[in-house]
């Protein structure tokens, strides 16, 4: 791994608990009982990640819902970064919110610690509606426009992630004219994946690109460029030769570690603690790039099987997401990745568009 192996921390405040019951998510299923992150366990994170992260130092607060750690939790984070910053480091912080618990004061903490800020918004009302419901099965699109708008309030730059399922696939053009129109400048697409079997809800690498396909005709058509769009981004880095930071095809996948409530160390939230790495309270993280757990699980992210190993998008593609990778219809690391047709069918396409345009 070299001497120096750097990370990026996803944080996880309240674990899985979440106000929100969405019918896709894997990680939110836990109603929230009022624990959160102690406060030692927070000032032990955030001291051995500033100690070991120079001269960069990225946090995500990640979730479940991780605003109901409350104002407290994040003035808290403030005030202790603050105290552990070493000399001209420079410290981000993410967080990606349902935006129903944003209030004045979280907003306001938001904005004093320079919060980027990801909304998860599914689409237009009708859209939202679908899947993002709460426990008690009530609509909450609303509730998060109104975080939306407390969070532009405050001059917070934010940007939205929305879910595609089986039960959205239908309206890609609807969604994306509403989430430009809704004044969105960066846009990022999820698709369903959970499962290889018809749970209603997964959708499939023909759908995702079909998918894609038309999202990609529809910021064609409104022809602005400022529009950032993280999956065709990606495709269009590839074919301008440029570097672009997302994880899903630049195999920094151990890079990535997720910190549970408890202190817990996991790779990338994705993995739902499927792969342990101890406790942030009980080990340095100098440790964990020699930690054979560790090291076993690198080299899972980095597989390439066979058929990959020939393919002209390998440099670029990396064989996708570790956890979005199949073999023999099962999911496993050392497969892969499930959404290759789209990747390449996606890539011939924008860059097919490009040529007879330019």
């Amino acid at each position: 791994m070299g001497r120096y192996h750097w990370f990026s921390l996803q944080v996880r405040p309240v674990g899985g608990s979440c106000n929100y019951h969405c019918r896709y998510c894997n990680y939110g299923k836990e109603k929230w009982d009022g624990r959160i992150m102690s406060d030692q366990t927070l000032s032990d994170l955030i001291e051995k990640f500033l100690n070991y992260s120079h001269p960069y130092a990225n946090f995500c607060w990640h979730g479940g819902e991780p605003t109901l750690a409350g104002p407290k939790f994040f003035s808290q984070v403030l005030t202790l970064t603050e105290k552990f910053k070493q000399a001209d480091q420079i410290i981000s912080h993410q967080l990606q919110t349902n935006g129903f618990g944003i209030t004045n004061e979280l907003a306001s903490i938001f904005n004093d610690g320079n919060f980027g800020i990801g909304v998860s918004i599914d689409g237009p009302e009708f859209v939202h509606n679908i899947n993002r419901r709460t426990f008690g099965g009530r609509d909450t699109f609303r509730k998060t426009m109104e975080g939306l708008s407390l969070l532009r309030k405050y001059d917070i730059p934010v940007s939205v992630i929305s879910t595609v399922s089986n039960t959205t696939l239908a309206y890609s053009r609807e969604v994306f004219e509403y989430l430009v129109g809704a004044g969105f400048r960066s846009i990022s697409y999820s698709p369903v994946f959970d499962s290889l079997e018809s749970d209603g809800l997964s959708i499939t690498d023909d759908e995702w690109y079909n998918y894609l396909r038309e999202v990609f005709e529809s910021w064609w058509e409104y022809g602005d460029p400022d529009i950032g769009i993280r999956e065709l981004d990606e495709v269009i880095a590839w074919i301008s030769g440029k570097r672009i930071n997302c994880c899903s095809s630049a195999r920094t996948c151990c890079h990535w570690l997720s910190i549970d409530r408890d202190g817990s160390i996991y790779p990338c939230e994705r993995y739902n603690q499927k792969i342990s790495f101890g406790n942030i309270s009980q080990i340095n993280l100098y440790d964990i790039p020699n930690d054979p757990v560790f090291r076993k699980f690198a080299k899972q992210s980095r597989f390439v099987s066979p058929e990959c190993k020939n393919c002209e998008y390998l440099r670029l593609c990396g064989n996708g997401c570790p956890n979005m990778r199949v073999s023999d219809n099962q999911l496993t690391a050392e497969g892969k990745y499930g959404f290759c047709t789209q990747r390449r069918s996606l890539y011939q396409l924008v860059s097919s568009t490009f040529a007879k345009a330019y």
